[in-house]
């Protein structure tokens, strides 16, 4: 046999099969479906095996989206919800804002709360997040104190857990996380399940005070309607005298 035959024999060509043409290729041992190299003798991977590399790669081609896609715009009040919540005496220096993925902020919803409070909702199909901010000269102990806004019943015991960013509390099925900041006490709450605690951090790590861009003086608010229907004294009800006893 001269040098070409013994060649085609060792790369596997020139074996005949029975039938076959002679340069059809036979597997050698340890081959799978005849290919030779770094992929002879290697065995089929499991199917969760191709599960998980497949979960893999998904997970790669969503972040690879988002990234694409850029940040979701973020939170903004209308400078009509701003000038409203001034007309209600929002103090200017309470509005505060926080971008929460998945839910919208309601403009309408942005108002006075208490005195001089701010409030808004931020919505989804699925439920509903309060954020309030207002005055406060609490500290982390009397905060762990504090009834739970909207926990039900009113009185069940709250759990508090301060870390770098703020405090997490929870009690009667709802949670939220606060932050202090200079006198102003803001947090945001809302029925546990709706938002993870991680998330609710991530929004409360990013809240921001919202610049006023109108005059700090509240406009002027409407005088009340005069009804000329009503009677000058009492509260013009139907009068009806009946005899003792009613």
């Amino acid at each position: 046999m001269d040098d070409k035959a013994r060649w085609g024999d060792k790369a596997g060509w020139g074996r005949e099969a029975r039938g076959g043409d002679a340069r059809t290729p036979v597997p050698l041992p340890g081959d799978l479906d005849g290919r030779h190299g770094q992929d002879a003798g290697r065995r089929p991977r499991a199917p969760w095996k191709r599960t998980i590399e497949l979960e893999h790669r998904l997970v790669l081609l969503a972040a690879v989206v988002l990234l694409a896609s850029g940040h979701a715009p973020r939170a903004s009040l209308s400078q009509d919800a701003l000038d409203r919540s001034l007309a209600q005496g929002v103090d200017p220096d309470l509005i505060y804002l926080v971008d929460l993925p998945g839910f919208e902020l309601a403009d309408l919803s942005a108002g006075v709360v208490g005195d001089d409070g701010f409030g808004a909702t931020y919505w989804s199909q699925d439920g509903r997040v309060e954020l309030r901010a207002h005055h406060s000269t609490s500290d982390g102990a009397l905060l762990a104190s504090t009834r739970l806004m909207g926990a039900e019943p009113w009185t069940a015991p709250v759990r508090c857990e301060h870390d770098e960013v703020g405090s997490y509390r929870s009690a009667g099925g709802r949670h939220e996380y606060a932050v202090l900041r200079a006198g102003h006490l803001i947090w945001l709450n809302c029925p546990v399940g709706l938002v993870d605690r991680a998330v609710l951090k991530a929004a409360m790590a990013g809240v921001r005070q919202v610049t006023w861009k109108g005059s700090r003086t509240p406009p002027p608010r409407h005088p009340p309607v005069r009804r000329g229907d009503l009677p000058t004294t009492g509260d013009g009800a139907p009068v009806e005298y009946r005899g003792v006893g009613g």
